[in-house]
């Protein structure tokens, strides 16, 4: 998540897409927070930390898997908790990106999954995922960063092998490439202040195209900021990303993390966040 000081007002943008004033209000977008396996070591992490995003204002939990997690058995068994445990919760539900590393083994070391053919890695993705989660009732959509015509392929697998109509499959932009949006479900972005200024013009198509917008990770200095683009979008979410540390942590100065690789949770960082999705998204958009 790249961050930037330049901030880009809200009220230029809003004006931009042709939002300020005249449109009727739509729901706000569902706050919710990011968990990453790359800040698990087990089920009980997990839990705990769902439970954090929940008591911060979370109505849904965007949960980013290691790749072919099937093959890992102890991967499997978190990611099942995860999910049952977020159900339970009451919460609403997406999958992201499958590019987190597996839990630590019995060493305490962890393994990333050696890519080779990323266009069968995606439709098997898609395929085990649709089968196996797709009929959740609280399941809100999948992603994965493909390219426009691997996102053709899985688009189709999703759809047949899901039976769902009703969950998409989210094309991702992160602001780097170029997105089709004639066959497009719906459009995920993750952004901060330096993504919106540097692709307004994409955004503003983004928006035009009546397509579903899911902010899928948000992170930034000013979240005020960002959650107010999110609402100009009318994002169906607003899913902030720094919710707990992750191992391989490498910005050690950030003071956003919610909570530290130690389960300790922060403070201020918590009631600043919390205070955020309370004003800006419990609430409909003008």
């Amino acid at each position: 998540m790249r961050k930037s000081a330049i901030l880009f007002p809200a009220v230029l943008f809003s004006t931009a897409f042709g939002v300020a004033g005249g449109r009727s209000a739509v729901p706000a977008p569902l706050p919710g927070y990011l968990v990453h396996f790359n800040s698990l070591e087990n089920a009980q992490e997990g839990e705990d930390v769902v439970a954090v995003a929940k008591q911060a204002g979370a109505k849904v939990i965007n949960v980013v898997p290691p790749p072919h997690v099937w093959e890992r058995p102890d991967a499997m068994a978190l990611l099942d908790d995860l999910v049952q445990y977020i159900g339970a919760s009451h919460l609403k539900l997406i999958f992201t990106r499958m590019d987190a590393s597996y839990p630590p083994d019995r060493e305490g070391n962890r393994q990333t999954y050696p890519f080779s053919d990323r266009g069968k890695w995606a439709e098997d993705e898609t395929r085990f995922y649709a089968k196996r989660f797709g009929s959740l009732k609280y399941l809100a959509g999948f992603s994965l960063e493909v390219s426009t015509g691997q996102y053709e392929a899985c688009r189709r697998i999703w759809h047949e092998e899901s039976q769902r109509a009703d969950v998409p499959f989210i094309l991702a932009f992160d602001g780097s490439q170029e997105v089709s949006l004639s066959t497009a479900d719906a459009i995920g972005l993750s952004f901060g202040p330096s993504l919106i200024q540097t692709n307004t013009g994409q955004l503003k198509e983004i928006h035009d195209s009546g397509k579903d917008v899911f902010i899928l990770e948000a992170g930034c200095e000013d979240l005020r900021f960002c959650a107010s683009v999110a609402k100009s979008l009318a994002s169906k979410t607003f899913i902030y990303a720094y919710l707990k540390e992750p191992f391989d942590l490498k910005d050690e100065k950030n003071p956003g993390w919610i909570v530290d690789r130690e389960g300790n949770v922060r403070r201020n960082a918590y009631k600043s966040t919390k205070k955020v999705m309370a004003d800006f998204l419990n609430k409909r958009s003008p």
